[in-house]
């Protein structure tokens, strides 16, 4: 038996209340609405996206990649490589990792191993689509949910819908757990989490709250995977769905309607950033401030210093902002801090 989460009739009933159909309304996060559509009553499809890309690649196809990123910081030898880096890539930054210890059958020595995650994965699976071949690829399917289902919940839903055989597993958390079938060693795993609690207090400030079905693959369930996906994104997702679908008793895809990616804003990596610094340094920058230290003085001196490297991707950063909403990126963060200071309130002592 499969129920659906994707289309056909409701098998799982609403508890709580089903979300509402998608569209604008009041008060809503600015992009809660991106690319969302309800399913049964029981939660609306949110995105179908690559989040995770590891792609090994003959020398010359590698060499173009390189030649259209930017070094960013020098790594550790790493996984049968002797040396690797960090590189500024279209969307984000990602890993490349070359000098292998190991020939390969078909390039020998002469081939590199690259590495993509979230939005930046997505987009590079587009790109590179039908090159090189891939030792790891996460398929992720993001639903959105009532803010208290939470993944003990949603798991208990399925009891009896599971392949048998399949046992649960949990991460050692509360509310936030994640739900784990399938061994950390194998080709196929499958991680249920709730995405927003993951990603902390500002993902609420722009969108809803997600459960993440993803699907993690290696070796030749990698490689199948690419190959359908070389045909279409449609057929790649299709093919994930399937084997999801006979392990959870749950359809997670909709075969008849077009698969959603959402991006995130570009004023959202601003915003995590300043977020990070804010709740980092914000006690100890205020404490300065309050003692007549000239901390933004002292700041620009310590950039001056700065690498050559450093210094780069620092005016990069200047020139995005430059063409964003910098009082939007304020406000994102005003808003969770203050959402993160309303739950320590609720929280109990003793």
């Amino acid at each position: 038996m499969v129920i659906s989460l994707a289309g056909g009739s409701p098998a799982l009933p609403p508890d709580p209340q089903p979300i509402a159909a998608a569209g604008p309304a009041e008060g809503r996060p600015p992009y809660a609405d991106r690319g969302v559509e309800t399913l049964n009553g029981v939660c609306g499809r949110f995105s179908t996206a690559v989040d995770f890309l590891t792609l090994t690649l003959p020398s010359d196809q590698a060499g173009l990649l390189t030649a259209e990123t930017a070094h960013a910081e020098d790594g550790y030898p790493k996984q049968r490589f002797g040396r690797s880096e960090l590189r500024t890539c279209l969307g984000g930054s990602c890993w490349r990792r070359w000098h292998p210890s190991q020939a390969s059958k078909g390039w020998g020595l002469a081939y590199e191993s690259w590495e993509f995650v979230g939005s930046v994965a997505s987009l590079y699976a587009g790109l590179l689509v039908g090159k090189g071949r891939p030792s790891r690829v996460d398929v992720a399917f993001d639903f959105v949910v009532d803010r208290r289902l939470f993944v003990r919940a949603f798991m208990a839903r399925l009891d009896g819908l599971l392949r048998h055989g399949v046992v649960p597993e949990w991460s050692e958390r509360g509310d936030d757990s994640t739900c784990y079938l399938g061994a950390r060693s194998s080709e196929w795993r499958i991680c249920v989490y709730r995405k927003d609690l993951q990603q902390g207090p500002l993902w609420d400030q722009a969108f809803p709250c997600v459960l993440r079905i993803e699907a993690r693959m290696k070796g030749d369930l990698a490689r199948d995977f690419w190959s359908a996906w070389s045909k279409s994104p449609a057929e790649g997702f299709a093919m994930v769905s399937g084997r999801v679908a006979s392990w959870l008793g749950v359809s997670v895809f909709d075969h008849s309607s077009e698969w959603v990616e959402v991006v995130k804003p570009e004023e959202f990596d601003h915003a995590e950033r300043l977020l990070s610094f804010v709740q980092q340094h914000g006690g100890t920058l205020t404490e300065f401030v309050r003692a007549g230290v000239p901390v933004v003085e002292l700041a620009a001196a310590a950039a001056s210093k700065r690498s050559r490297v450093t210094a780069w991707r620092s005016e990069r950063r200047l020139r995005e902002m430059a063409r964003l909403d910098v009082p939007g990126i304020v406000e994102l963060v005003r808003r969770a801090l203050i959402d993160s200071r309303a739950v320590a309130l609720e929280v109990p002592h003793g």
